[in-house]
């Protein structure tokens, strides 16, 4: 997390691109990360995704990826995240079990 910034009450913004290096160092990419991107980022993930997919069906993928790319939550949502029992954790255990099944 201390390479997300740090320090304060949480407010602190972080973005798409920061969370998702931080991810990346730690060995999450693709699907993993959006889910942790998901679960951080809430109801304003949804809102974003809906507006960038109505962008990509108007064949404005650029515009759909610039405002993607927009997306910030806080310190605080990060946190919430790596909270033992959280939505993230929830999906991860679900991710494991499916592949257990295969």
């Amino acid at each position: 997390v201390e390479s997300w910034g740090g320090g304060g009450g949480g407010s602190e913004l972080v973005s798409r691109t920061q969370v998702m290096e931080g991810l990346s160092g730690l060995g999450l990419s693709g699907m993993s990360s959006t889910k942790f991107l998901r679960c951080a980022a809430g109801d304003r993930w949804y809102s974003m995704q809906v507006q960038a997919n109505e962008l990509r069906a108007d064949g404005k993928a650029d515009e759909a990826l610039a405002l993607e790319n927009c997306l910030q939550v806080t310190l605080s949502d990060i946190r919430k995240v790596l909270q033992p029992g959280s939505e993230y954790h929830s999906l991860v255990q679900l991710d494991i079990r499916q592949a257990e099944l295969k």
